[in-house]
């Protein structure tokens, strides 16, 4: 059993984005959807042969960065060959692969270490190697070892491999309320944290204003005329109704046509992702409502903090998120 971590520095994407560039998640595994082969799958014993010997094979010395390669031939002796260099796996981002490819297969460097010997990294490459029936094989190459990773349907390079494969990635995501909630508080806090606006968030009407709802709900959801009428509950009421209409392939929609802008993504990276990839990506580069709320206390206090609290805690997102699909 080894550990695995990224040996470049988190790229800053957006908004202080922790990268997940060598994500092996030991997560449960869920139901993926394989596309309708149009060829005879590679097994999954090749897969994990030929992930193996590119993990040994490749310079672990070389930490610059990573490299896509093609699985050709047929599925019981597929061949690797390298096509193009990377810095980092979102270099991948709009790139589908030609369909003469049976798979594709990403090396990335990193360290690994041994469990019992927790300090002494060493000069590690993962091998993620996937072929078109939505088969998944990772391996880490360090020193004279090579490990096969397990539990690994899920991470953002396995979402990135199966996008280039044009493969659908695992719909296991959060609901968009939780989007609709960070960006609320987002909002506040950047304008209370601000001195020229600060002055603007003195009352509810002013709370209620910068809610996503007036921005994003257009025809999905009905919106009273007089913003001014809600309360607390009825805010939160709205902000769950919000998410449980929107849906994470219309947002993907806003993003790619322009009428949103999500951090670190182009409108080609959004139409070039699934929904659940747009997903993940979306959360993960939004703060946590607890987070959220924890510095915005620090510009605003009384009954106005109070009731913000109280909306974002009734609509159910400080810490339980229900799961649904599109």
């Amino acid at each position: 059993m080894v550990i695995v971590s990224g040996s470049r520095e988190d790229e800053q994407r957006g908004r202080d984005r922790r990268s997940r560039l060598l994500d092996i998640p030991t997560i449960h595994r869920t139901d993926l959807m394989p596309s309708p082969r149009s060829r005879r799958g590679v097994p999954p014993r090749v897969l994990r042969a030929l992930a193996g010997d590119l993990a040994e094979r490749i310079d672990t010395t070389d930490a610059s960065g990573g490299s896509l390669w093609s699985l050709r031939g047929s599925a019981r002796q597929p061949t690797a060959s390298l096509e193009r260099r990377l810095t980092c796996p979102e270099d991948l981002f709009g790139f589908v692969a030609p369909h003469s490819w049976r798979g594709v297969a990403v090396m990335l460097p990193g360290t690994a270490r041994r469990e019992s010997d927790l300090d002494a990294p060493l000069p590690a490459t993962i091998a993620f190697v996937s072929d078109r029936s939505g088969g998944t094989e990772i391996a880490i190459g360090f020193g004279d070892r090579v490990e096969v990773a397990t539990d690994h349907d899920e991470g953002f390079v396995v979402d990135v491999v199966r996008r280039v494969l044009g493969l659908p990635t695992s719909a296991d995501v959060e609901s968009p309320t939780s989007l609709v909630v960070a960006v609320w508080l987002q909002t506040l806090l950047d304008l209370a944290a601000d001195p020229a606006t600060a002055s603007s968030l003195r009352t509810w009407r002013s709370v209620l204003a910068v809610h996503p709802a007036w921005l994003i709900a257009g025809d999905a959801l009905p919106l009273p005329t007089d913003i001014g009428t809600l309360d607390p509950d009825e805010l939160a009421d709205l902000t769950a109704t919000l998410g449980r209409t929107l849906s994470w392939e219309r947002l993907r929609s806003f993003a790619a046509d322009r009428t949103i802008e999500v951090p670190g993504l182009t409108p080609g990276d959004a139409s070039w992702m699934d929904w659940p990839f747009f997903a993940r990506w979306t959360l993960d580069v939004h703060r946590s409502a607890t987070e959220l709320l924890d510095d915005l206390s620090l510009f605003l206090d009384g009954p106005l903090l109070r009731d913000v609290r109280y909306t974002a805690e009734a609509a159910g997102w400080l810490g339980f998120a229900d799961r649904r699909a599109s």
